[in-house]
C-alpha cells in the first residue's frame, strides 16, 4: 500500500513511517526494512504491518498518522483516498498508471530492445514501473517485428531459475487477468482491422 521507496525521505524529514507491502509478495520490502535496521535505523522509526484491506483501513483510520501515500489500483486507490479524506488526512495517490516508452529511431537498436523487453517484462510485468506502452517514433517502428521475436524467445521459467528472462505471475487472479488482457487486445486489434 505505502510505497517502499518512500521511507528514506520520510525519515530523513523528521518522521517515522508505516509501511504495510503487499500481502501477495512482501519479501523484497521486508528485506529493504532489513537492510535500514542495519544501518542504524532506531527501532520505532520504520514499522512494517502486514494484512489485506483491513490492516489498510486501520491506517486510513488511526488518529496519529497524518498522511498516506498509495500506488496501485484505481480502484483500491479510490476507496483508499475517500477514507483517508475523510479523516482529514493529506493523501497521495498514485492510480493504474501506464508507463509510456518513446524510442527514436536514432536509439542503439540492440540496447532499446532489450531495455524494453527488461521494462515491460522484468518481475513479470508485476511492478508500478512496468512499462506498457511503447511509442516507436519514425524508423522505429521498423524494429516491431524485432521487438516481438526477442520477447517470443524469452526463456520463462520459476524465479530460482538462473537463466529465466521472465518468472511466474504472483498469483492465479494474476495469471487469470493478464489472460483477459491479452484476450480483449487481441478482439480490439481485430475490430480495428476489420
Amino acid at each position: 500500500m505505502l510505497p517502499c521507496f518512500m521511507f528514506p525521505l520520510a525519515i530523513a524529514t523528521g518522521n517515522t513511517f508505516v509501511l504495510k507491502p503487499s500481502e501477495q509478495d512482501p519479501s523484497s520490502t521486508m528485506r529493504l526494512v532489513e537492510l535500514a535496521h542495519e544501518a542504524g535505523v532506531p527501532a520505532g522509526v520504520l514499522n512494517v504491518v502486514h494484512g489485506g484491506p483491513e490492516v489498510a483501513n486501520q491506517i486510513a483510520d488511526h488518529q496519529d498518522i497524518k498522511a498516506l501515500s498509495f500506488i496501485g489500483s484505481t480502484h483500491v486507490g479510490s476507496l483508499l483516498y475517500n477514507r483517508a479524506a475523510a479523516a482529514g488526512k493529506r493523501m497521495q495517490a498514485m492510480m493504474g498508471a501506464k508507463n509510456h516508452c518513446v524510442v527514436m529511431p536514432d536509439a542503439n537498436r540492440s540496447q532499446a530492445i532489450n531495455n524494453l523487453l527488461g521494462s515491460a517484462f522484468g518481475a513479470a510485468g508485476q511492478r508500478c514501473m512496468a512499462n506498457s506502452v511503447v511509442v516507436l517514433v519514425g524508423e522505429a517502428r521498423e524494429w516491431l517485428s524485432d521487438i516481438v521475436d526477442a520477447a517470443r524467445a524469452m526463456k520463462v521459467g520459476p524465479g530460482t531459475q538462473l537463466d529465466a528472462d521472465l518468472g511466474p505471475l504472483v498469483s492465479t487472479a494474476a495469471r487469470d487477468r493478464v489472460l483477459r488482457l491479452i484476450d480483449a487486445g487481441g478482439k480490439r486489434g481485430r475490430q480495428a482491422d476489420g
